[in-house]
């Protein structure tokens, strides 16, 4: 006899879905009644003008709107209750977080790699 929490196995499913559709990238995103426009600082701009096609992949409808400003039309559907603008600077700043933990791992790497006897540098 199995005792399946019925909830854990909806949220299972829909995290499936989820990945299925990244993978096919099949997003789905829910169109808002009324656009949103975002100021962003110029570190979250960059940021946001290399990323702006994956988070277009990936349900949301984003575009420049002149300066640092960007307009967000739709945002994918497991988040459509959620502020969009909080969603949008959540994954900039994910992006800049994982950017710069990727950064600070190769300088100490780099800093490993000339101590004597480690990798090219004794």
């Amino acid at each position: 006899m199995y005792i399946v929490d019925q909830h854990t196995a909806h949220e299972r499913v829909l995290f499936e879905e989820t990945v299925r559709r990244l993978d096919k990238h099949q997003m789905v995103g829910q169109h808002l009644l009324l656009p949103v426009q975002v100021e962003l600082d110029p570190e979250q701009f960059a940021v946001f003008t290399e990323a702006s096609p994956l988070l277009n992949d990936s349900g949301f409808g984003v575009a420049e709107f002149g300066g640092r400003t960007v307009r967000i039309e739709s945002v994918p559907m497991i988040l459509s209750r959620k502020s969009p603008e909080k969603i949008l600077r959540k994954v900039i700043d994910g992006h800049l977080l994982a950017q710069t933990d990727r950064i600070r791992s190769e300088k100490g790497n780099g800093a490993i790699d000339s101590l004597p006897g480690c990798g090219d540098g004794g």
